[in-house]
């Protein structure tokens, strides 16, 4: 609307101007009537291929969300799984007052999983006859870690250092080890691990 008269007015004078004023009306109306046209034809383009039996593709993997600092998040969808595998652990492997953080898919096959909680990490392995489907690797209590976790790149994963311990639950001195946790998508293992660092630094750990 206003483009045009201007450009109307700079090629033929107050002419141009009210013809540009038109050209600029017609465009404001117009577009939005093409734009549900437009609509409309791709509805009926979808039920057409749907009566014609072709095959459509559909979103598998939940979409993520990107926050303003840019860091890529599981969906809501995504934690809502996590909290109820969570809840499926036997009772003898939940803490006391453990509360689900997040977790991340590490590998694909088999299928394992990390998870973080308000007072373990723990890795997780696909077992199908397990009655929770999943066997927990390996767990470790947050204060067993020492320093913070780190994103490696090239090949990617997680790297954890963590405290050895003798036979009293002291920490040996100079004595440490490293667990390492493949991660499938950057953005996620970002996510993970700021979130156990969040908590560490909460229980000033």
């Amino acid at each position: 609307v206003v483009k045009k008269p201007v450009k109307g007015a700079k090629e033929s004078g107050g002419k141009g101007f009210v013809k540009g004023l038109g050209k600029g009306l017609l465009g404001l109306f117009g577009r939005p009537a093409s734009g549900v046209a437009d609509l409309t034809s791709s509805s009926f383009k979808l039920i057409k291929r749907v009566a014609a039996h072709e095959e459509i593709i559909h979103r598998v993997r939940n979409p993520r969300h990107v926050g303003k600092d840019g860091i890529v998040r599981p969906s809501v969808a995504h934690e809502t799984l996590g909290s109820f595998i969570f809840d499926q652990f036997p009772d003898d492997k939940h803490h006391t007052t453990e509360v689900y953080i997040a977790h991340i898919n590490a590998i694909k096959e088999p299928s394992t999983l990390f998870f973080a909680t308000t007072k373990r990490i723990l890795f997780l392995i696909e077992n199908k006859s397990s009655s929770f489907g999943y066997d927990i690797e390996w767990d470790y209590h947050l204060k067993e870690i020492k320093g913070t976790p780190t994103v490696k790149f090239d090949p990617n994963f997680i790297e954890i250092t963590l405290k050895e311990t003798n036979v009293l639950g002291m920490t040996k001195k100079e004595s440490l080890h490293i667990k390492v946790v493949p991660y499938e998508n950057i953005g996620e293992a970002r996510y993970i691990v700021d979130k156990i660092i969040e908590i560490m630094k909460a229980l000033e750990i």
